[in-house]
Formats: C-alpha cells, structure tokens, sequence
C-alpha cells in the first residue's frame, strides 16, 4: 500500500504499532524521537519571570527589592499589637533594608519605653502616638532610620472623634497615618466628614503629602455606598489610591496608600503576603533621596591572583640587594626592607580602595542568632516558592526559633553584663534596656526661656 505523507498525517489514528514492528523502526535508526522540554526549562522560566516582570511594572505592582537605587524604602503595616512581635519587626526592617516602617494598630501606650526600644534596630529611631482613650488596641507608630528625621506634627491637624491619626512630617514629605476602626457608635458619614476636614488641612501644609493606613473599608467592591462615597470624596480632592490587590486574610482591600494625583513621589508599590498578622504589608519606594550610612574605607589586594614563583623570586632580588648595601645603620635597612616589601606587594598585587557600608550588629548579636536568621530565610523561600501547608509549618517553626534563639541571646548577654559592671556602667545599662531618655530637662523653646522658667519656680517656693 503506497500512502503520500499528507495521506498518512490525515489518518490520525490512536491505534499503536505492535512491539516486534516498533522495535524493528528502532533498530533501523528511523524512528522519531519524542519532543522534551529538557534543557529548555531554565529559558523558558526566565521569559516567564521576565515577562511577568514587565506586567508588574506596567501596573506599578513589584516587590520592593527592586527599587532604585537611592530612593527611600518604606513600608505600612497593621501589625495588630507589636508587643509580641518586637523581634520579628526588628528582622522585617533589618532583612528589608526599610529606611522607614509605618505602623497600624500598635496596641502600645503612653509608657511603653521598653517596648519602644525593643522594635529599634541599630541606628533607628521611633515616634509612637498611642490610643487616646483607655480602650484597648488602635495605636500608630513610625519606625526609621535617624538619618531621614521624622517629626511627630499630630497637633497641627484638627482633633477627629471616628478615626485616628498621626502627622510626621519630614523636611520634603508629609506622612498622614490613619487608623479607621473596623466598627463603632459613629456612622460612616461622620468620618467621612472628619476624614475631609483633616485631609484638607494637611494638604495645606508645605511639602508633598503621603497619606496610608488602615481604612477598613472594603476598596475591591466598588459598588457598595461607603467605597463609592469614599471615592468620591477623593476624587473631589485630586487624590488618588494606589494599592491593587487584597490586603487581609479575608481577600479585601483594607490598607491603602494615597497620594495627589500629579504627585509622582510613590515609584513603586507592592502587597507582600506575610504570616504575622491578618493584614498584608505594602512596601513602596520614595522618590527622596536615601539617608547616608556610615561607611569605611578599606584597602583590597587580590593575593589569589598573585604567582607565588615569580613573587618570592623578585622578593629575593630586592632583599638580596639590601644586604650587598654597607650600611650598618638598623634603621636604615628597616625601612629599605619594609620598602622593598610594599613595592614588590604592590607590584604583584596593587591595593585598590573600596567604601563599604558599616552595618551595626547589637552586641547580643551571636553567631546562632545568626545560623537561625538564615535557616529561617531558607524556609521562607522554600513556603513562597511552593505556598504547601508543610513548608508553611516548617516556616512558621523556624521563625519561633528565631524569637526563641534571639531572647536567649539577649538573657544571657545582658545577664553576664550586669553581673561584672560597676555601678554607673549599671545604671547606663538599665537605662538602655527601659529606654530612657538621656535628657532630664523640661521642653523649652530656648535656653534662655529655660532658665527663666526655674527662675520663677524657685522664687514662688523659696521665701
């Protein structure tokens, strides 16, 4: 039977050849090999992840790792009460390499220094405006570097009754943090008309303004009266909101970012999934310039690179006529021989000068904090990489051994510190763990109205 090839390719049959005539094709070398995927799949993963780049930056929606370089890096989360999770902010901020983190529902009060203290890494700083009512939760919170320098401005806006609020403000940028209660006796159309009046007012003030917080109003349906009043109301007021994508457990978008809608300060924003709360933490770059770190200026060689034959031989040559020289001064071929060394090291490996940044480690800082922190790190790629319940488990162990691993770290260290200290480096060291303010003066707007204040003290108490 003579069948052309387009003859045979309209068949399309699912019958399969018996084994003897299959294995006969094969001997005869005329068989077609099967179509893999194999070596193909590292290439078409990257167009994948490329390709899924590009989408993501077309929405304005990427992970803050990859901000430019030299904008501020900052990030919003209702961490729902930060008193258990001192260690784990502390990670959150230091692995993120956040210049700024702002803080929802703290649960925190006026005399919280301790706690204050705890959620600082090395060389931050933090401004806390706690509930102003004995009610338990709410509470807002701005932790960030020194070098950006935050004001705590809250008294300049008007005082509101259905939400809260914090202004700090920075000498390029205005940061209104709001924290909408999920529930309460006052009805929508009260905080709509708080919210108008303390959104104007701060609109007024000099810089860019930023606004962020938890809203609790569910932005992802559209249709229901509060999200279309509250749209409306932006609208009104030429703002407009950022934040794409579910913020909470539940699948709402609670948490939001606002900013004027010609305003260009917001590079980048993204919703990162995160297990320590309910809420999701946005990140988002700053178009403000980065703080400066401290760096150190170090000398490199590249001692690899060097032919140990050919150095020893020229070493040999320079020191060989050193000792053909008469002098008899010691100092004097001291400082021939440390010569002759430099120019030989400088020849086969010149020194070349690099600043790198000085990352400050607190002292209880130990080399199984360390080991855990990268264990944990390895489990949290593992969980997002494959998001299974086992590896979610596994991420969830490894990050209590962490807070395990770092208070023992710190029982340990501040115990043997206390045990053989004197009695001032004692109280230094106490002082440090409240978090005490180093200044015991009252405020005052100059020295010389501080002096004339104690002055009318002590006259109206000394007769």
């Amino acid at each position: 039977m003579g069948l052309t090839r387009s003859q045979i390719l309209e068949l399309n049959c699912d019958f399969k050849l018996p084994c003897d005539v299959w294995s006969h094709i094969k001997e005869l070398g005329i068989h077609r090999k099967p179509i893999t995927r194999r070596g193909t799949r590292a290439g078409r993963r990257k167009d994948k992840n490329k390709a899924e780049h590009r989408s993501e930056r077309a929405a304005g929606n990427h992970r803050g790792n990859t901000s430019r370089c030299g904008s501020v890096k900052a990030c919003l989360w209702n961490s729902q009460s930060v008193r258990n999770k001192s260690v784990l902010l502390c990670d959150l901020i230091i692995d993120n390499d956040f210049d700024i983190a702002f803080l929802t529902e703290t649960w925190l009060q006026q005399d919280d220094r301790v706690i204050l203290g705890e959620i600082c890494p090395p060389g931050f700083s933090v401004l806390s405006v706690p509930r102003k009512t004995s009610c338990r939760g709410g509470g807002i919170a701005a932790v960030y570097d020194s070098n950006v320098k935050l004001q705590d401005c809250s008294d300049a806006l008007p005082e509101v009754s259905s939400f809260e609020f914090a202004l700090f403000r920075n000498p390029q940028v205005n940061f209104l943090v709001i924290y909408r209660p999920p529930s309460g006796s006052l009805p929508s159309s009260t905080f709509f008309e708080e919210f108008e009046e303390v959104l104007s007012c701060a609109d007024l003030l000099p810089n860019r303004l930023v606004v962020m917080g938890d809203f609790n109003f569910h932005m992802d349906c559209p249709s229901k009266p509060e999200v279309r009043n509250f749209n409306l109301l932006l609208t009104s007021l030429n703002f407009k909101q950022l934040v794409q994508g579910s913020t909470h457990r539940f699948g709402h978008t609670l948490d939001l970012l606002i900013v004027k809608d010609s305003d260009t300060i917001i590079q980048t924003c993204f919703v990162d999934q995160i297990i320590h709360s309910d809420h999701s933490m946005i990140t988002f770059d700053l178009d403000l310039k980065k703080p400066v770190t401290s760096s150190d200026v170090r000398v490199l060689r590249k001692f690899k690179s060097i032919d140990h034959d050919l150095f020893s031989k020229d070493l040999s040559k320079r020191i060989n006529s050193i000792m053909e020289c008469d002098s008899s001064d010691i100092d004097d071929i001291v400082l021939q021989y440390n010569k002759a060394c430099r120019e030989v090291l400088d020849t086969h490996a010149p020194a070349s000068t690099r600043s790198m940044s000085v990352r400050v480690k607190p002292s209880w800082y130990t080399d199984e904090v360390n080991e855990a922190r990268r264990t944990r790190r390895r489990a949290e790629r593992r969980w997002r990489k494959a998001k299974s319940d086992a590896n979610y488990r596994l991420y969830i162990e490894a990050q209590q051994n962490v807070v395990d691993v770092v208070v023992s770290a710190k029982k340990d260290y501040y115990r043997n510190k206390l045990s053989s200290c004197n009695t001032k480096d004692m109280y230094k060291t106490v002082n440090e763990l409240l978090n005490a303010s180093s200044n015991v003066l009252p405020v005052s707007p100059s020295s010389p109205d501080l002096a004339e204040s104690f002055s009318d003290h002590f006259a109206t108490i000394i007769p």
